[in-house]
């Protein structure tokens, strides 16, 4: 499958690009909202004019939710602790997303991949399980309260049981993930209460890492790092943590597990097929190359820095060339996303 791939757009109408790209599905990752260069009303007009585009096909144009997305709709004490959360506009804000809950999910499978805002990992789901546990096994409401022997109150709570079922944990699955979500979604925001250690599961949910770099986290906030370590499945596409620097998707690996990550610095749409996947490399290859890429950049400054002194200065079209001679093949984009906006 083509998968035209629609990262953390934060506002932007990045997402428009998508309408004039073929592709068999169209997935956005998540964080549609909280920007820090779109001003209002556009970020709200925004959000209107994309689900009016996905809802003209929800089979195909996929919307997953993100952390920054969800801190306008979480009930819990600390569901809004969300960097560049707005509250001067969290009532618009959940108005919109409210509007297209229906279009909402928290994942998405195909071809074995799994799509999600940051993925998921073992540890994550076998919490959430005890979550789902607690809100699908309802136990009968006993009626009597006193017994005059162990037989009576035994043959008593047989009886009461008798057409009761535990919930299999084996039940858990996406699909049922993405249906408990919008059951939650269709009762907010009432039952406060009973969806509340849902809700917790979905927040920031860790004791070391602000942004998420921990197993405990669920599918909208865990770091690559962490969901490396502890994959819960060994394929997943996912935004969040801008890692590709170079115009294109970043595959890491480790072991079985590869990690697709499709977040930049200007959060542009990327192309994904599902049977014909990049070269992935580990970790530590990608940071060996992210520091050749600092040094390189901070190199360049460094000249152009230089020749900001006295009067023989260089213009910033002699600046860009200079960036597109470092780097003949991602000029581009390295001079956008690292010069462009710098003042020397």
């Amino acid at each position: 499958m083509k998968i035209c791939i629609i990262p953390d757009i934060h506002g932007s109408h990045e997402w428009e690009k998508a309408k004039d790209i073929k592709a068999d599905y169209y997935v956005f990752l998540g964080d549609i909202i909280d920007s820090w260069n779109n001003s209002w009303p556009d970020q709200g007009e925004n959000v209107a004019a994309f689900a009016s585009w996905v809802r003209e096909d929800p089979e195909h144009r996929i919307w997953l939710l993100g952390n920054h997305d969800w801190s306008y709709l979480s009930q819990s004490r600390n569901g809004g602790n969300c960097s560049g959360h707005q509250n001067g506009k969290a009532g618009e804000i959940r108005s919109l997303l409210l509007a297209n809950k229906d279009l909402i999910k928290l994942a998405w499978e195909c071809d074995d991949w799994v799509f999600s805002h940051a993925g998921f990992t073992n540890y994550a789901i076998g919490y959430m399980k005890k979550v789902m546990h607690n809100l699908f096994e309802v136990h009968p409401k006993a009626e009597k309260n006193h017994f005059d022997s162990q037989e009576e109150y035994k043959a008593y709570m047989d009886e009461l049981y008798k057409d009761f079922k535990e919930w299999d944990e084996s039940e858990y699955s996406i699909d049922l993930l993405n249906k408990t979500f919008a059951e939650r979604m269709a009762e907010y925001p009432e039952n406060t209460h009973k969806w509340l250690a849902f809700d917790e599961k979905l927040d920031w949910d860790g004791c070391f890492s602000g942004s998420g770099d921990e197993v405990s986290q669920f599918c909208l906030w865990v770091r690559p790092h962490s969901l490396l370590e502890d994959a819960a499945y060994p394929k997943q596409v996912v935004g969040h943590t801008e890692y590709c620097f170079w115009n294109k998707p970043e595959v890491l690996t480790k072991g079985e597990n590869t990690v697709v990550l499709m977040d930049s610095r200007d959060h542009h749409i990327m192309m994904f097929d599902t049977q014909d996947v990049p070269k992935g490399r580990t970790e530590l290859d990608f940071n060996r190359a992210i520091k050749q890429l600092d040094k390189q950049i901070c190199n360049l400054k460094s000249v152009f820095g230089m020749f900001t002194m006295g009067d023989d200065t260089l213009s910033d079209e002699e600046k860009h060339a200079k960036v597109l001679e470092e780097f003949p093949e991602n000029g581009e984009f390295i001079w956008k996303s690292f010069f462009k906006s710098e003042e020397w």
